[in-house]
Formats: structure tokens, C-alpha cells, sequence
């Protein structure tokens, strides 16, 4: 079967159609596909290295490992990995292939331009097999599989060469500006893939910084260094915030927090259980620090600064409005359970439960309406957030305990970061408080 290419502006009596052969154009292109997919696989591979996607593709066996090529000296050209160097050739030969296709014998000169990077590349291919085969204690499936698609893309392209006699007054096919042009878009592409690699590259090593950083910032000995280490601030405390454990107890907890903030609501949990864990000895006050600017000056003056949303949390004034109702009823003690149910009810604050769950606390509703049109209670929030400000917290959740402010609060699961490691924090905890 064939393929007929001609003019964008159609044939003309001086311009002889150029007549391909379908079956192996078809193939050159297959191949073409094939070999960038597989590089790419290779690339993400590399990057991901004795990660979950080299684990799922490339663990065979003792003598079959990508891991253990990809990580050698031998993976990289120049700098540059093998495999994103394949991805720029396949990527290359697909253009060709696709826009150009083979050449007729006037023209055949231009298809030096693809067979030469197969004749290259193929001498990277006999090279990385050799690595493999003779310094290298594993084979990479995946590799070989690259490599036997550019052979087979060798001999296909072998085959292109037009043969016999050149028909008289034959048109070149390509022309020059198509070449051009397939030049010039693959050029743009090895640029675009160099600064997505760059990109990509930065990334994993920030990545990789991270998580070193965090092993090393989540153990009990840094947390505490660096609690021992911060500034000794004074931290007033009134009689009447809210507030879990004994007014006595030796050492004292601020939580500047939001009733709409899920780390908040976490700390929250873990502080019920602290006072009952160490009765007597550690006293949880809770301030407020809601992240909207209706009651909050410094998220005002933050939006002010830089884009963002003046209230990225829209119910949680209110709720700091009827905590403050139910501590001018009921008292702290009372206040801190109240908190501890706003928690739970987070995500249905904006059905406004709060009488619901003032009945909760042994509160009258009739009596928290009537508490809650009394402006004395914006005030108290409002010198919560001025206190928060003067100590440097710009954000929810910031815990100070006897005055320094913590780094953090818990200890994540070393195999997931987001979730807390709730043994390893109490013996944290244990460990801040001693044995008053």
C-alpha cells in the first residue's frame, strides 16, 4: 500500500506527487512512539529511583534491576541522562516521520538527517549493552527494550533509502522549508524537555532536602533543643480563658488557634487527652487567632499586602463570638468543652449550630442570645489577635509552652508525614513536662 504527499497548494502539472510506502512509514512511526515512551518510562524511572514506580516496573530479579543501571556512572551522557537523551532522538525521529516520511530519490540526501542520529544513537545503544553486559552486575529490562526498538528503527530506516535509478526530472521530496521547519520544532522541543528536566531535577533535590530535613527536625531531641532555644516571651494569661486542667499546674500551654483550622482541631484532640494523661501538671489555655479580617486586624493587613483572601475562613468569627458567650456564662472549663464540640461540628458551621451545642455544655440558649449582643466579646478577641501579633504568630495553630514558642507540637508517622504518631508525641510531651 502507499501514501501520497504532495503541496499544501495541491499538485501541479511541473510538481510530480511523491509516492510513499504506507506499510513502512507506519512502522518507522510505531517504532518512533514506542522508543519515546519507553525513555520516558526510563526518565521517570531515574528520577524515582528506589521509588514506588521502578519497584511496580523494574524488580525482577537479582539479574534484572533498572534501579541498579540507572543509578550507575554509566546512566548519563555529558550530564544529561540516557534516557531523557532518548526521549529528545525519538521525539526528533517522530517529527520526521510524521510531518516528512521518507524521502524519494531526488530528495534522499535529506534522509541522512534521520539515519545519522540512528547510526549514533545505535553506537549508544551497543555501548549501554556492553556496560550491562560486561561492568554492570544487572541487566535493565527496560533499557534493552529501548534499545531493540532502536534497532529495529535502524533497519527500518536502512530500508527507507530510495534505490535504483533516479527518475528523470524528478521534485525533491522533502523540501527544504519542511525540513526547516521539522529541524526547528525539534530544536524546540530539546529546549522545552532540558527546562522541564532542569525543572523537575530542582524539584526532586528540594524534595529530597525536605524529607532529610524533616527526619531530621521530627525526633524528640531536636524538638526539644529547639524549644529550650526559643525566646522566653511574656505570655500573659487572664483567669478566665478557656481553658482544660488544674489553674495550679506547673506548666502552662497557649494555643493561638481557629475554630475552622483542621490543625487546630487536632491539637485540640491531642490536649483533651494530654490533661487527663498528666493530671495536675500541665494546664491547655486556648486564645483566639480566627483567619478571617472581619475580627482579625493582621489577616486584614496581610491581604493588604499581597493577594489572597481576606477570609479564608468565613464562619470562624462568629464561632470565636460564641465561644466567648459561652465563657462569659459558663466559665472557662465551660468554654474549652464548647470549643471541643465546634470542633467536632467544624464543617457544619456555616448551619450555624451554636445553640445547639450550647445546650451541650449546660448552657440556656435563651441566655447565650442575649450574651452574644454584648460588644465586650469582640474586644476579647480582639486583644487575643493584638497579643498574637505582638509575639510574631501570623497564622493558626502556633502553640508556646511556658512562654517559648514550639517549633511543633507532635511527631509524624515516618511513613505518613500527615498523620501523627501519637505514642512517640505523648513520650514527647512526657519528656517537656518531667516528672513535676
Amino acid at each position: 500500500m502507499t501514501s501520497e504527499i504532495t503541496s499544501a497548494a495541491g499538485p501541479s502539472p511541473s510538481v510530480e506527487a511523491h509516492v510513499q510506502p504506507r506499510g513502512l512509514r507506519i512502522t518507522l512511526l510505531a517504532l518512533c512512539l514506542a522508543g519515546l515512551v519507553v525513555s520516558f518510562l526510563l526518565w521517570m524511572m531515574q528520577a524515582d529511583a528506589r521509588g514506588a514506580l521502578s519497584s511496580a516496573l523494574c524488580s525482577i530479579g537479582q539479574r534484572m534491576a533498572c534501579v541498579d543501571v540507572l543509578g550507575s556512572r554509566y546512566a548519563k551522557f555529558v550530564g544529561v541522562p540516557w534516557a531523557l537523551w532518548g526521549c529528545l532522538y525519538f521525539s526528533f525521529l517522530t517529527l520526521w516521520y510524521w510531518l516528512i516520511g521518507l524521502p524519494n530519490h531526488a530528495g534522499r540526501a535529506w534522509h541522512v538527517l534521520p539515519f545519522a542520529s540512528n547510526v549514533v544513537s545505535m553506537a549508544g545503544s551497543a555501548w549501554m549493552v556492553y556496560v550491562m553486559a560486561a561492568r554492570l552486575p544487572t541487566w535493565c529490562p527496560w533499557c534493552l527494550l529501548a534499545h531493540g526498538v532502536n534497532l529495529a528503527l535502524f533497519v527500518a530506516a536502512w530500508r527507507g533509502f530510495p534505490r535504483g535509478p533516479e527518475p528523470a526530472g524528478q521534485t525533491p521530496w522533502p523540501r527544504r522549508g519542511r525540513v526547516l521547519g521539522v529541524v526547528g520544532a525539534s530544536a524546540a522541543i530539546a529546549v522545552l524537555f532540558f527546562l522541564a528536566a532542569f525543572a523537575f531535577i530542582q524539584f526532586a533535590a528540594a524534595s529530597a532536602w525536605r524529607a532529610r530535613y524533616m527526619e531530621a527536625a521530627n525526633t524528640a531531641d531536636y524538638l526539644i533543643w529547639r524549644h529550650a532555644r526559643a525566646t522566653l516571651v511574656d505570655l500573659p494569661v487572664r483567669p478566665d480563658d478557656p481553658a482544660r486542667g488544674a489553674a495550679e499546674a506547673p506548666h502552662v500551654v497557649v494555643v493561638f488557634s481557629d475554630l475552622e483550622c483542621p490543625h487546630c482541631r487536632m491539637f485540640d484532640r491531642f490536649a483533651a487527652r494530654l490533661v487527663e494523661r498528666a493530671p495536675g501538671r500541665v494546664r491547655v489555655v486556648f486564645k483566639h487567632y480566627p483567619l478571617c479580617a472581619a475580627c482579625n486586624s493582621a489577616v486584614a493587613e496581610q491581604t493588604a499586602r499581597r493577594a489572597g483572601p481576606a477570609c479564608p475562613h468565613p464562619f470562624a468569627c462568629d464561632a470565636a463570638m460564641a465561644v466567648e458567650a459561652v465563657r462569659q456564662l459558663g466559665g472557662p472549663a465551660a468554654a474549652a468543652r464548647y470549643i471541643s464540640q465546634l470542633f467536632e461540628h467544624a464543617d457544619a458551621l456555616a448551619e450555624r449550630p451554636y445553640e445547639r451545642l450550647v445546650l451541650q455544655v449546660g448552657l440556656e440558649p435563651a441566655e447565650w442570645r442575649a450574651a452574644m449582643d454584648d460588644p465586650a466579646l469582640a474586644r476579647r478577641v480582639a486583644d487575643d489577635v493584638a497579643l498574637a501579633k505582638q509575639l510574631g504568630v501570623s497564622g493558626a495553630g502556633v502553640v508556646f509552652l511556658d512562654g517559648r514558642r514550639m517549633h511543633d507540637w507532635r511527631l509524624s508517622d515516618a511513613r505518613e508525614p500527615n498523620r501523627t504518631d501519637e505514642q512517640a508525641t505523648f513520650d514527647l510531651w512526657d519528656r517537656l513536662l518531667g516528672s513535676d
